[in-house]
C-alpha cells in the first residue's frame, strides 16, 4: 500500500494527502528488531499490504520475516548458504536466494503465510539482489555469474 520503505535495516513510514496543494509526511527513523543482526544485509522486500518485511543477509542461512508495525522479527523461512535474494510476487508468494545454495536448489518460494511452495536450482551462482518476477508472476528472472541471464516458468499459481 506504499506506506512503508525500507532500506538495509531501517524503516520509516510515509504518508501524502492532496489536501493543500500536497503534502508528503515521512515518519521518524526506525529499526528492525531481531535477537542477532546480521551486518551483511544485501536485499530487502515488503509484502504488498505492508505486514511483512523480509531480509536476506549472507551471514545467516535463512531469510529473516519481521512485522510491518512493530518491526520486530517473528520468524524466518529456510535458505542455504549466503541469501542474497528476496522478492515478493503480486500474488503474495516470496521468492529467496542463496549465493551459494544447496547442490539440489538455490531459489525457495514460500507463499504469503510462509509455506514452502517449490525450489529452484539455477547455473552458477545467484548474483546480489538479481531476481525479478514478472508482472504476471508466471517467470522468474535471474541473473547468475555463469554468465547466465535465466527466465524460469513459476506460475500461475491459484
Amino acid at each position: 500500500n506504499g506506506s512503508l520503505f525500507c532500506a538495509e535495516t531501517v524503516c520509516r513510514t510515509l504518508d501524502y494527502t492532496a489536501l493543500g496543494g500536497g503534502q508528503l509526511s515521512i515518519g521518524a527513523l526506525r529499526s528492525l528488531n531481531a535477537t542477532d543482526f546480521p551486518d551483511n544485509c544485501m536485499d530487502i522486500a515488503i509484502s504488498h499490504d505492508a505486514s511483512r518485511i523480509y531480509l536476506a543477509c549472507r551471514a545467516v542461512y535463512h531469510f529473516m520475516v519481521f512485522d510491518g508495525t512493530t518491526l520486530n522479527q517473528i520468524s524466518y523461512l529456510p535458505g542455504d548458504a549466503y541469501t542474497n535474494i528476496v522478492e515478493i510476487a503480486a500474488d503474495g508468494r516470496v521468492f529467496g536466494g542463496a549465493f551459494f545454495g544447496s547442490v539440489a536448489n538455490d531459489v525457495w518460494v514460500y507463499d504469503s503465510a510462509g509455506g514452502p511452495l517449490a525450489t529452484y536450482q539455477i547455473a552458477g551462482l545467484l548474483s546480489d539482489r538479481q531476481l525479478k518476477i514478472s508482472g504476471d508472476g508466471i517467470r522468474m528472472i535471474t541473473l547468475s555469474d555463469a554468465p547466465a541471464l535465466t527466465f524460469t516458468t513459476v506460475g500461475p499459481y491459484p
